[in-house]
C-alpha cells in the first residue's frame, strides 16, 4: 500500500514524488480482439519469459497496455482489455494463452508519471 503523506518544502524529502506501478489482470484465455502489436519492443520469443518479466518489457512502453502469454513466450499489444473483452473458444490453438492487462485508467496515469520524471 502506498502512502502519501505531506512534507515542508524545506524538508529534504520533499524532492520526492510518490507513484504506482500498474497491476496486470489476467483473462482465462486470450482476447479476440488483441490490437496492434508495440513497435519497437517486438515480441519475446527468442528464449523462455516469466510473466514477470513480460510485464516488465510493457512497462517499458507507454504504448504497451496488454500482452498475450504463452509457452513462455509473450506479444505486446496496444489494446486496452476490459474484464468483459471477449475470449477465443476452448478449442482453438492459441486457447492455452491468456491475455495480461492493466486497467485503461492505470495506463494513463502511468504514462503521465513517466512523463513529469523525463
Amino acid at each position: 500500500v502506498v502512502k502519501d503523506e505531506l512534507v515542508g518544502l524545506d524538508s529534504p524529502v520533499a524532492v520526492w514524488k510518490t507513484y504506482y506501478k500498474a497491476c496486470y489482470s489476467s483473462t482465462e484465455r486470450v482476447v479476440k480482439d488483441e490490437g496492434e502489436s508495440v513497435h519497437g519492443l517486438g515480441d519475446f520469443t527468442d528464449r523462455l519469459y516469466t510473466v514477470a518479466q513480460c510485464q516488465a518489457f510493457c512497462d517499458q512502453d507507454t504504448s504497451c497496455r496488454s500482452f498475450s502469454y504463452g509457452g513462455q513466450h509473450c506479444y505486446l499489444k496496444r489494446q486496452c482489455i476490459s474484464a468483459t473483452a471477449e475470449l477465443v473458444a476452448a478449442n482453438t490453438k492459441n486457447a492455452t494463452f491468456k491475455t495480461y492487462y492493466k486497467a485503461c485508467e492505470a495506463v494513463a496515469n502511468d504514462a503521465d508519471a513517466k512523463n513529469q520524471t523525463k
